[in-house]
Formats: structure tokens, sequence, C-alpha cells
């Protein structure tokens, strides 16, 4: 298996939010949790191919991970996890009918409008970027 791991940042992150404000995660503990999460994260990709080799698909789906998760006595974590990913569905879906939306809206307009919208964005970004420090 390749040497994966994931975003030592963000594990950093994690960890402080579930730390009391006054305990302080070492560097070779933070490292040791990093390496933890790695591992179960693989592990449950694991069981959850083993699940969808069984349903004769080539493909993980959420819902094989949710089992995954069943599967190897985790099912404390299968409704928080089945919560965001309806959670991750309506944002999905929310952000298909925007783009759709936007879409068909372009299309009724002209060249000249369309490259008119483009400038206009173009300077708005120019103006959230932040200033140049020189």
């Amino acid at each position: 298996m390749d040497d994966v791991s994931l975003p030592k940042a963000t594990i950093e992150k994690v960890a402080k939010e579930c730390l009391p404000s006054n305990v302080r995660l070492s560097g070779p503990g933070l490292e040791l949790l990093l390496v933890c999460c790695s591992e179960f994260v693989q592990l449950i990709a694991s069981e959850a191919n083993t699940i969808s080799e069984e349903d004769k698909k080539k493909t993980l789906n959420p819902e094989h991970v949710v089992k995954a998760l069943e599967r190897m006595g985790f099912s404390a974590f299968s409704g928080d996890v089945s919560q965001f990913l309806e959670e991750v569905k309506e944002i999905d879906k929310k952000y298909s009918e925007t783009k759709a939306n936007l879409k068909s809206k372009r299309s009724e307009m002209s060249e000249e409008e369309l490259l008119a919208l483009q400038a206009k964005l173009f300077a708005q970004a120019r103006g959230d970027l932040p200033a140049d420090p020189q």
C-alpha cells in the first residue's frame, strides 16, 4: 500500500478543537495521531472496497463507507456520517441548480453582454484580493 497520510494541519486543527483549552498536543503526539487517523481511514476504505466488491460495484459509494463503519463496530459514527452525507447531497443539489440557472441565463445573453459580465466579474475579483504589500 502506498504511504499516504492526511494533512497535518487539518489533523492538528481538529485535535485542538477536541481537546480542552488547557491541553496541548506535543509534536510526537501529533505525529502519532496523524498515523492513527491515516490508518483508520485506510482500514475503512479497505472494508468499503470489500463491500463494493460484494455488491459487484467498481466504484466506492458513500453507502459502502457507512456499511464499513457499521461492520467494523463503528455504528455510533454511521448516523453522523449519514447526516453529513445528506447535507453534502443537498449542497450539491443547490450548486447544480445554481449552475444550471446560470448556464440558461448565459445562453440568453449576447456575446457583448457576456464580455461585459466577464469584465465586471474580473474587476470584482480584483477588488476582493488583499492589497499588494509592496
